[in-house]
């Protein structure tokens, strides 16, 4: 049995708040998750009690702690952000300013021991540089061991590893042979989310440039390091280990880990996380740094001998080869499915709050439409993080993850489940109704054999369902819907105004054409009643103008109706509604260039930077085809109805023919849809990719936009009128 549901404070919702975003962005991009091993789900699970009861910001930087150690990483770790007074300049001479130089000494007459205890490039570029000199000498040896170890007496901080100095790099490569390979970087990038096609999930390499060795012979290389290694050396030592060209000694407990790039979060609290998001590559396939020999510290203790050097002497002299190392295959990353967590309906709080975290994460990363949000996307995760945790049963809690969704403003958006379905009904009765003047009015009445006629006639108003306010429910099953647009939005909410259990009775109140109000009760055995139009699928109408219904026509279709309204000199093309994919087909025979008919934009999210997302942009071409290419006028009707494919359909004819749209706006939804699963058996969809106009003019949250506005009036529904293609057939008289 799930727990009772608690308040959370201001406090918790933060931390949280922050965690959820934490957890998001390395499941998304720290390298080691796209193996599938760890299961970073559970570690979200186990942490969210450990954040809930933090008293203080040590505890809750305890907290996030144990979330990373599911990474077993050192590269991804906590810190607390002091607040630093602002302090004077270190005087000359201190540690933080003097580069401790690198000094050359004569081991043996042949091998020249080159000490570079701070590797900080010298403050000043204009001064020589001390390692020419060194690399001068040293060439009379046979053999140059580099001891890199850094000295406690530098100012290099080993929590800055980029540090890169030229002059080091140069001298070491003045003592090499030939061409040495680099090591590449890898990290995980995404186009789109990769859970449904056709988003994808890769490593990125990207490849250093080779090592251009200066050397004129071979010498014997050694080099010795500790902890402190700095970043030049973490191409360069792999590339020379796989040629075999130098011997490596790593002076300490435990050889590091190699972390060349990192991600900072902060957290709420003054908590700092650092965490990995690429690793490198090196030239056998390996990511870290492997030592050929690993010495425990002698520097500093009772031991007077320096064990690392004696063991680098013997390297020098040819006692010791370089090792050899074996390839290591590459494993390609796993494709990101996330775990549905189905069962039960109303999940633990834990797992509630994962899927609020994995949503918003999906769609700070992936919604090519985040900045059409009214608002901040932020403020959402603050606002939820509480309402979903305080929910108290299934429906509650469905209701919630459904009224997330509404804060996209997406058309495309929904969240599906069977609760829901229940709770806002699977049948209807057999009434179409739409919003019309600003009114739910009745546009159909559907005949049922067997079911006594209904009372109730097109053009007549609903005033209340059961006994509910049509202005209350309509507000109360809004909350519940995404729209990019109102016109959106009041279609949604007709579609689900009578809807109810299936087989229950209807009590509806209406006003009648005459002004009486009276209350009808008709029983729900409809799923989504929707009206057929009268007009033929394709043809001649009697006032001699071409129609298509693109709801009804396949592309199959098309060249026959082309061939059935070749001689007339007006073509309306019907879009109020869906599309069955004719809509490219038709503008091929209208078409007398090639044109582009919309632009797309795939998200392209690089783990290199969190922050580092761009847009791929593809232009979608339409070139003419067909026998004949139809030459009259052609009027579009459109309204708010027509979403997705429907308004991509109205792009394609648009680019092709420059029709005059007639009707009202549409949806303004457009664009790849993708689905995510919630925990409790909930689905929610969302549109992955952006789609523009073919000039480049915003579609989403917009529609597409009428040349000659008509919407239909109550008083045209009375009398069985089509007013939205009556004022297309006055159109195309005019244009004559």
């Amino acid at each position: 049995m799930a727990e009772a549901p608690g308040t959370l404070n201001e406090v918790q919702v933060r931390r949280l708040a922050a965690v959820g975003r934490l957890w998001g962005a390395v499941r998304l991009f720290h390298p080691w998750l796209a193996e599938g091993k760890i299961d970073w789900d559970q570690a979200l699970i186990q942490a969210i009690p450990r954040v809930k009861a933090a008293s203080t910001p040590e505890e809750f930087r305890a907290a996030v702690d144990f979330l990373l150690s599911f990474l077993n990483d050192p590269a991804s770790h906590t810190r607390i952000l002091e607040e630093k007074p602002g302090s004077p300049e270190p005087p000359a001479g201190s540690p933080a300013t003097t580069v401790v130089p690198p000094t050359l000494e004569w081991i043996k007459d042949d091998i020249a021991l080159i000490s570079v205890p701070d590797p900080r490039p010298r403050p000043d570029p204009n001064e020589p540089s001390p390692f020419a000199a060194i690399a001068k000498e040293a060439a009379k040896a046979e053999a140059v061991i580099f001891d890199l170890r850094v000295s406690d007496r530098s100012g290099f901080d080993p929590n800055d590893p980029y540090v890169w100095n030229d002059d080091l790099q140069s001298c070491l490569l003045s003592f090499v042979q030939g061409e040495v390979p680099n090591s590449s970087l890898r990290y995980r990038m995404y186009v789109t989310h990769p859970g449904n096609p056709p988003g994808f999930n890769t490593f990125v390499n990207k490849l250093g440039k080779p090592y251009q060795g200066q050397a004129s012979r071979p010498y014997r290389l050694v080099f010795v390091f500790d902890d402190k290694i700095p970043y030049y050396a973490w191409g360069l030592f792999p590339g020379l280990q796989s040629l075999r060209l130098g011997s490596t000694i790593f002076e300490g407990e435990e050889e590091p880990w190699v972390f060349p790039s990192r991600e900072k979060l902060t957290l709420s609290d003054k908590v700092e996380v650092e965490f990995r998001i690429a690793d490198w590559v090196h030239p056998d396939g390996s990511s870290d740094l492997h030592a050929d020999k690993t010495i425990a510290p002698s520097r500093g203790t009772e031991q007077k001998a320096d064990r690392a050097l004696e063991w680098a002497i013997q390297a020098a002299e040819g006692k010791i080869r370089p090792a050899s190392r074996e390839n290591v295959a590459w494993v390609p990353p796993q494709i990101l499915m996330e775990k549905p967590y189905a069962d039960p309906e109303f999940p633990t709080e834990e797992l509630r709050l994962l899927g609020l975290f994995r949503f918003w994460n999906d769609i700070h990363f992936f919604s090519p439409y985040q900045d059409l949000m009214d608002r901040p996307w932020d403020d959402t995760l603050l606002e939820f993080v509480p309402k979903i945790a305080a929910a108290g049963d299934a429906l509650e809690y469905h209701l919630c993850v459904a009224e997330l969704t509404t804060r996209i403003q997406d058309s495309h958006t929904v969240a599906l489940s069977q609760v829901l379905r229940q709770h806002f009904g699977t049948h209807h009765p057999p009434l179409e109704v739409k919003g019309v003047e600003e009114q739910t009015v009745v546009t159909h009445v559907f005949s049922q054999e067997g079911v006594e006629p209904s009372k109730i006639f097109p053009g007549e108003v609903i005033l209340s369902v059961d006994g509910e306010d049509v202005a209350a429910r309509s507000d109360r099953i809004s909350r519940s819907f995404s729209a990019s647009t109102p016109q959106s939005l009041r279609w949604k909410v007709h579609q689900r105004m009578l809807a109810g259990p299936q087989g229950s009775e209807a009590r509806i109140k209406v006003r009648h054409a005459d002004g009486t109000v009276a209350e009808q009760v008709l029983k729900r055995t409809m799923t989504f009643p929707r009206a057929k139009r009268s007009t033929p699928v394709f043809g001649v109408l009697p006032e001699g103008y071409g129609y298509m219904d693109l709801e009804r026509l396949t592309a199959s279709e098309v060249d026959k109706a082309f061939e059935a309204i070749k001689d007339t000199s007006g073509l309306i093309l019907d879009i109020r509604g869906g599309a069955l994919g004719a809509g490219s087909h038709i503008a091929q025979r209208l078409a007398r260039l090639k044109v582009v008919t919309s632009i797309f934009e795939e998200p392209e999210v690089h783990g290199m930077r969190m922050s580092w997302s761009v847009k791929r942009i593809f232009e979608q071409p339409l070139e003419p085809a067909g026998p004949w290419r139809y030459e009259g006028k052609v009027v579009v009707l459109i309204n708010e109805e027509a979403i997705s494919q429907a308004e991509h359909a109205c792009l394609d004819l648009e680019a092709a023919a420059a029709p005059t749209f007639v009707g009202s706006p549409t949806t303004g939804a457009n664009g790849m849809v993708h689905f995510l699963p919630f925990p409790g058996g909930i689905r929610i969809s969302y549109t992955a990719y952006g789609v523009r106009h073919g000039d480049g003019r915003q579609l989403q949250r917009v529609g597409i936009q009428p040349h000659i506005t008509v919407r239909p009036t109550i008083q045209g529904i009375r009398d069985g009128r089509d007013e939205v293609l009556e004022a297309a057939i006055s159109y195309l008289k005019g244009a004559k």
